[in-house]
């Protein structure tokens, strides 16, 4: 069944409520601007008034009202909601039990993850499990395509993804939620809860968050049909346990100047489902027993001297990533005899920051200029893993010119040049008493883009952008657990991103975005096959190499309306194609051809809410090894009711699932099925 055919099965589950909608009911008046809760100190492109466009590119935001909507508890439940991203498993398949994503074509190792601008990314593999982002004190995320400030620093190949957090804007504000999780048989599954709360005064902030996700299992559909290490109904060792603690201190002094001190501590351990396929040289017994990340940043802005609109912002931070990954024998979890078993343990940390001057006082135009570094130590150990440290140091000069040539048209570009000096990089294989040979590499970006606005209501953009990345440490120097070859001298790749789109608003409350984009990447890097394991014959031995070139391009459709004063509509459609130009390597996984989503939010009373969705995909290969093992589309529609019982507190039900689909990322590794969720909000 193809993907348009499964939406258009499921879309009127939504859509029914939103068709007659513009006939039936004149458009609502805009409403009034409040002083924004975004922390603007954290956001990578400023919104201009008005939601109108003043970048001359793609940004996706997700903000609070839709987070709520969808209840995302999680960066993955918002990041459906965004076109051009897809979710997968990562580079490593399912049987890590990780999430990741990619944009557009280029995966999560080519477009970081940040919080409030400053890099979480683990430094050893560029990696991050996203489903332990909780986000409980998240205002809003943002992702940016293709085309990002060059001010904020190196490796955006192709964009960037930002959690930013809320900024007080009231004396006493209280948000506490706890919802209970349930299987589609009824049986208690977890619970998740949060709470965020903050101050706004004359002249400081103060905001905290604290969430908590525990999970006991998750229930596989009712269609699923036994696999070798999986029965029916309750998916095995799919126990999750996460607890995330945010916080940010500011000071306002007066006017115009900020300072602002924040932390994020996560403490998380999950189980690792097995394999539920068929095919036993598929079944590896994975456990993650802990699972940490903490960050600690400042973030500063100062009006200067030189005009108005000159400032100069700062920026440090110390970012941790601790973890233990355990490999067993069998599907008993006992034992670690056999050569491929492990237990290794991770201790990385990286040290950055930056400094940035800006200024308005250029005649219909801004310029900014930064310099940005980024230290990185990944240390790797354990009672069967020989010891191993490596560090890296990345150094970005750049600048950002913004000019209107016309009263009509912007003209936008920016260039930066990326330092990356490989430090030092111990062998494991010897216990970390040889050294692999590193190099220093360079690069120079830059990138070009025009805005026109046509009228008030219509917007055009085009743009072209030249970044690279360079390559992991992951990439350079792993073994890969045995099945691998490292490869000190790979190349940076180098990414050609074009874009051109409309927007418009000719219809009362509604937006409504098309773009079409092009990405060249040249030096390309892939794990290829090199040979089979002796140790475990079935096991395919793989080394990162620079495969030549790649080219991703598509569409992407993205629809915003309020229908009328009680039912607003959020749906996105992408189409994307991703070609390698050496058809002898090993073929793109873990996107899609095809991708939609569609949301309604529907006020039925003053009290009663209602929010049907939708999302789906159509077929996609998800391995890197060659096996070309695809997994079949689907369309996934979910149901959120809320009642508010009085002004402060509101009662909440969701399922999730509602079909009881069988679907999954990755072949072998089934997502749950239907599932309920019953929950408890108050607000101050």
């Amino acid at each position: 069944m193809s993907l348009l055919r499964r939406a258009l099965l499921s879309a009127p589950f939504c859509l029914s409520l939103a068709i007659p909608a513009w006939a039936q009911q004149p458009a609502a008046e805009p409403t009034v601007r409040l002083p924004s809760p975004v922390f603007d100190l954290g956001e990578l492109v400023v919104p201009a008034p008005r939601n109108r466009p003043q970048w001359p590119a793609t940004v996706s935001r997700v903000d609070r009202q839709l987070l709520d909507d969808l209840d995302a508890t999680r960066l993955p439940d918002a990041l459906l909601a965004v076109p051009g991203v897809t979710l997968n498993p990562g580079n490593r398949g399912g049987s890590r039990n990780e999430t990741a994503f990619s944009l557009r074509g280029f995966d999560q190792l080519r477009v970081p993850v940040l919080i409030d601008g400053i890099p979480i990314y683990v430094p050893y593999d560029g990696y991050l499990d996203i489903n332990r982002l909780l986000l409980g004190g998240a205002e809003r995320v943002e992702v940016t395509k293709g085309f990002a400030p060059m001010v904020f620093g190196p490796n955006a190949l192709g964009g960037a993804v930002n959690i930013i957090s809320r900024r007080p804007t009231r004396a006493v504000e209280l948000d506490a939620r706890i919802a209970f999780d349930l299987q589609n048989s009824g049986d208690y599954s977890g619970v998740r809860a949060s709470a965020a709360f903050g101050t706004a005064q004359e002249r400081f902030y103060a905001q905290g968050s604290v969430s908590v996700l525990s999970q006991d299992s998750t229930q596989l559909p009712q269609s699923f049909n036994p696999g070798l290490f999986q029965p029916q109904g309750d998916r095995l060792r799919s126990n999750t346990q996460d607890v995330r603690l945010t916080g940010k201190l500011g000071i306002t002094p007066n006017d115009t100047d900020e300072y602002a001190i924040g932390f994020a501590i996560q403490r998380g351990e999950r189980g690792a489902p097995p394999y539920a396929g068929l095919d036993p040289t598929r079944a590896i017994f994975f456990d993650w027993p802990r699972y940490d990340k903490d960050s600690l940043y400042l973030l500063t802005r100062t009006a200067l001297p030189f005009g108005e609109g000159s400032f100069l912002r700062m920026r440090a931070y110390y970012d941790s990533f601790r973890n233990r990954l355990m490999r067993y024998d069998d599907q008993t979890y006992t034992t670690q005899r056999r050569p491929f078993a492990f237990d290794s343990s991770y201790d990385d940390h990286t040290l950055g920051g930056g400094i940035e001057f800006g200024t308005n006082t250029l005649p219909g135009g801004n310029i900014r200029i930064a310099y940005n570094t980024k230290y990185d130590v990944h240390r790797e150990f354990g009672p069967r893993t020989p010891q191993s440290e490596m560090r890296d140091i990345i150094h970005s000069f750049g600048t950002d010119v913004t000019q209107r040539l016309t009263p009509w048209l912007t003209a936008t570009a920016g260039l930066s040049y990326d330092i990356r000096d490989a430090i030092s990089a111990q062998d494991p294989a010897t216990g970390g008493v040889a050294r692999f040979p590193t190099e220093s590499q360079y690069a120079l970006n830059g990138q070009f883009g025009l805005l026109a606005q046509v009228n008030a209501e219509n917007d055009l953009f085009a743009n072209i952008a030249r970044r690279s990345r360079f390559a992991s440490m992951f990439e350079r120097y792993s073994y890969r657990l045995g099945n691998g070859i490292p490869n000190p001298n790979l190349a940076p790749e180098r990414a050609t991103n074009m874009e051109i789109g409309w927007e418009t608003r000719a219809l009362a409350n509604t937006t409504f975005r098309v773009a079409g984009f092009y990405s060249m990447v040249s030096d390309f890097i892939q794990a290829v096959s090199v040979g089979r394991s002796r140790v475990a014959p079935f096991n395919v031995i793989t080394q990162s190499q620079n495969i030549g070139e790649a080219n991703f391009y598509g569409v992407e459709l993205s629809l915003e309306a309020r229908l009328r004063p009680d039912l607003r509509l959020t749906a996105n459609y992408t189409y994307l194609v991703r070609e390698r130009e050496d058809t002898r390597t090993t073929p793109f996984f873990g996107t899609p051809r095809q991708r939609v989503f569609v949301s309604a939010t529907w006020d039925v009373t003053p009290r009663f809410q209602l929010v049907p969705s939708v999302f789906g995909q159509s077929d996609m290969f998800t391995t890197d090894l060659g096996t070309r093992r695809p997994v079949n589309g689907f369309a996934i529609p979910n149901l959120r009711a809320a009642y508010r019982l009085n002004d402060n507190l509101s009662v909440e039900g969701i399922i999730s699932n509602i079909t009881d689909t069988r679907f999954a990322y990755d072949d072998g590794f089934p997502n749950p099925g239907r599932s309920f969720r019953f929950g408890l909000r108050g607000t101050l």
